[in-house]
């Protein structure tokens, strides 16, 4: 799974994946399909991209695999 954002310095979230993909620690993450279904699941980061602004905000985009069964929420 892929994911982009906004970054936001001291963002406890942002921080909180870093400090997990650092760590080799599973994250819990939730996903939504055609604004439907909704599945949980767990996952390990595996790598992140900060991009620096340029005429605009900075961005991150992150890399995720999954672990395990997703279960529908």
């Amino acid at each position: 799974m892929s994911c982009d954002g906004v970054y936001v310095r001291d963002d406890d979230g942002y921080n909180a994946l870093v400090s997990a993909m650092r760590n080799k620690e599973k994250v819990t993450i939730r996903w939504t399909e055609q604004g439907d279904n909704t599945f949980e699941g767990t996952a390990l980061v595996l790598s992140r991209d900060l991009e620096g602004p340029y005429d605009g905000e900075a961005t991150y985009s992150m890399e995720l695999q999954g672990s395990g069964e997703p279960q529908a929420v």
